[in-house]
């Protein structure tokens, strides 16, 4: 599409167990954990993406394949209209500038030794950004001035003198600095506390109006993606389950695994926290190894043998509205 930014056709991420030595020797084909596994969708200018899922879904590999800092075993990458799954050199140093990342972790993101300002000034050296130390400076008071950091307070201070939400702002500063296009954000309020999620959400909003950026909003709590995104997709095991508007879907999910995620988030309104919730899952001990039919159908209280047998393809059921499920 002509309004698309990035595009992933089918992409295929799968990492190989470790065989024992009597496995070796008796050549056993090695198995895979098939973390992201054959999935497409797309990224608009200026959109909110946000890929839900429980942890070990695959998400954050996904956000990795997406900024290049791991290759994939198939399938396509398309950014701005170009195919970036094969970059080398001095193309992948270019393309590092258009994509950022922000980590979930900002306690172990920042290196301790290096202060604000050595921080900001690294990706600057790097890429050649600036004629002047005096040049680069301005960049780093304009990076620190958007995510409310006054240069003056802070350019000095390490990151165990900073709290958690001024890490991820700073953080937030590193990824823009190079002005990027697209930020692979990987769950980056998940350990801050309630009321600094509500700023940092506010900022990354402001940030895209400001600057055109697109994000893939990597997390696990519906809860916070309602207030910041356009498009939500479920990953389960490897694969998308659902893809749609993020308003309607919430409204009225139609696979089994994202109606038992809503059900789970948690009620803000006392007169409703007491009702009986069913999240409609069996009880089953989580295994990547499943090697045919649908992924979800062990804890799906709705299976049938169909299930067992043949994997459901992501099909559209509604306006930008796609179910891998036999059962819609």
């Amino acid at each position: 599409m002509l309004n698309s930014l990035l595009s992933v056709v089918m992409l295929r991420k799968w990492f190989p167990l470790k065989r024992s030595f009597i496995e070796f020797l008796k050549r056993v084909p090695p198995s895979y954990v098939k973390a992201v596994d054959g999935i497409s969708f797309e990224i608009k200018n200026k959109e909110i993406f946000v890929l839900a899922g429980e942890s070990g879904s695959g998400k954050t590999t996904t956000g990795r394949l997406l900024v290049k800092a791991l290759d994939p075993d198939g399938g396509k990458i398309i950014f701005k209209g170009k195919d970036i799954t094969r970059l080398k050199g001095r193309e992948l140093k270019f393309f590092r500038k258009e994509a950022q990342m922000i980590f979930q972790d900002p306690y172990a993101s920042l290196n301790p030794r290096f202060t604000v300002l050595d921080t900001l000034m690294e990706p600057l050296i790097v890429h050649g950004i600036g004629k002047s130390k005096k040049e680069r400076i301005e960049l780093i008071i304009k990076a620190l001035d958007d995510v409310k950091l006054p240069y003056e307070d802070f350019m000095h201070r390490y990151p165990h003198m900073l709290s958690g939400g001024q890490r991820q702002r700073l953080a937030i500063a590193r990824a823009l600095i190079l002005k990027p296009k697209f930020i692979v954000a990987d769950e980056p309020v998940s350990m801050l506390d309630l009321s600094i999620r509500a700023e940092i959400l506010e900022l990354m909003v402001n940030l895209r109006e400001k600057y055109g950026i697109s994000y893939l909003y990597i997390t696990h709590d519906l809860s916070t993606a309602r207030y910041i995104g356009d498009t939500l997709a479920i990953m389960y095991m490897g694969k998308l389950v659902e893809i749609g508007p993020l308003k309607s879907l919430l409204v009225k999910p139609l696979h089994p695994y994202t109606k038992a995620l809503i059900e789970a988030i948690p009620e803000p309104d006392p007169r409703n926290r007491f009702k009986e919730v069913n999240l409609g899952l069996k009880e089953f001990y989580e295994t990547k190894l499943l090697v045919k039919g649908c992924r979800f159908f062990p804890r799906c209280a709705y299976a049938k043998s169909i299930c067992f047998e043949n994997e459901p393809k992501l099909i559209e059921v509604g306006k930008n509205h796609k179910v891998a499920c036999f059962f819609i």
